[in-house]
């Protein structure tokens, strides 16, 4: 009978020092999140500034299309940019988990069908 690792399915030590620096990454956006928000100037007419920005207005009701819509909004407001690279971000990364998790899941499977098979 074949034995196999049971290390082989643990995950490289790569993916375990990237928990630690999301954890990282986590926290000093937290801290800069707050130190910005303490930070933010009154507007010169005595009003408190609005984030986000209403939809109401982009003044964009007249623009066709989505596409146009979000480059006419990222060019009021950059910030839009990021958010939406973020969100793209996100989106990409939920397929990537969900792929690899059935290709560790494959994997797990082959590895424990080969262990259970007799070699001749």
């Amino acid at each position: 009978m074949v034995s196999y690792d049971n290390h082989s399915l643990h995950r490289p030590a790569a993916f375990q020092n990237m928990k630690n620096f999301y954890w990282l990454l986590i926290v000093l956006l937290s801290v800069g999140q707050i130190e910005s928000v303490q930070a933010a100037p009154a507007l010169p007419s005595g009003k408190e500034p609005r984030f986000p920005k209403p939809v109401e207005e982009y003044y964009d009701e007249q623009i066709p299309g989505i596409t146009a819509k979000l480059v006419q909004r990222i060019q009021a407001e950059p910030f839009n940019l990021v958010g939406t690279l973020i969100f793209l971000g996100a989106i990409i990364h939920i397929f990537v988990i969900v792929f690899m998790a059935m290709a560790s899941s494959r994997r797990h499977d082959d590895l424990c069908a080969f262990a259970s098979a007799e070699v001749l």
